[in-house]
């Protein structure tokens, strides 16, 4: 699945030597026999076609939009493709987002502008009538301003959402079930940096085995901020999934203005080693 690349500058446009022949072992990814000559630039790069999911987990990968992949158009976008080969597709109904090519650590996102009222959307959504005990999202992004944002929302079933805001002023918001804290709600400080990408971890279950010990919990760069032990989760009713805007379905509603990079969804619980 991995090879090394050799190159002699840093962009690996052209010209680098591919070096095969690894072998994998206890998480350690070993090339033997390598020949090195002068000042040289290395990289690893994943065999095309070798990971179907993120990290190489595919097991119930319900949803994934990665800015790297699937995009429409750029100034501004058209659509944007889900990876997970469940062939969903967030389109632009009115003002769509840029694409912006050198972004996440020189990696595309896609850059919404609350002003212009940008948001995307899949039309009946990704959980079609499936309940949802369990739903661990990850995303990364970057907020620009303090407001009340929404990074996405489907209407569940009975006035339930499957909905992040982030930022909400001062806090991060995370809902798979109704809009409570202490019920199908976690939220809390932030502890976000403006105009800084953050990854953001964002786990809700029936059960409390989970990375977290708990039902609910929100994680920031890999450090756990949030948790609850509430259980209140729903089920789909074929509506959309807006991404960028409109809480509850309302048009015209807490848009966000900052930049997603990418958005991954599974209907599962991930072990410690796959989170």
């Amino acid at each position: 699945q991995y090879a090394l690349l050799i190159d002699n500058d840093d962009t690996f446009a052209a010209g680098a030597t591919t070096h095969a022949g690894s072998s994998v072992s206890d998480g350690v990814v070993t090339f033997d026999n390598v020949s090195l000559s002068g000042l040289q630039y290395l990289t690893v790069a994943i065999v095309d076609g070798a990971m179907q999911g993120p990290g190489d987990v595919t097991e119930n990968l319900r949803f994934w939009l990665k800015a790297n992949a699937g995009t429409t158009g750029t100034g501004p976008m058209s659509a944007w493709a889900d990876q997970s080969g469940n062939g969903f597709v967030a389109t632009v109904p009115v003002n769509g987002p840029d694409l912006i090519a050198d972004a996440a650590n020189f990696n595309p996102a896609v850059d919404f502008t609350r002003a212009n009222s940008e948001y995307l959307l899949v039309t009946n959504g990704i959980w079609g009538t499936l309940a949802i005990p369990n739903a661990w999202v990850y995303y990364v992004s970057m907020g620009d301003a303090v407001a009340t944002q929404t990074v996405f929302n489907e209407n569940l079933n009975g006035a339930r959402y499957f909905s992040s805001h982030n930022p909400w002023g001062a806090n991060v918001y995370y809902m798979t079930g109704n809009n409570n804290d202490g019920q199908g709600r976690i939220s809390g400080p932030s502890g976000l940096t403006l105009n800084q990408y953050h990854m953001w971890t964002l786990g809700t279950s029936t059960g409390t085995t989970t990375p977290a010990g708990t039902n609910k919990a929100i994680s920031r760069d890999g450090e756990i901020i949030l948790t609850n032990t509430t259980t209140d989760t729903g089920s789909g009713t074929n509506q959309n999934l807006y991404i960028g805007g409109w809480f509850t379905g309302v048009a015209g509603t807490y848009y966000h203005d900052g930049q997603i990079a990418e958005m991954i969804v599974y209907n599962t619980v991930p072990t410690i080693q796959e989170e």
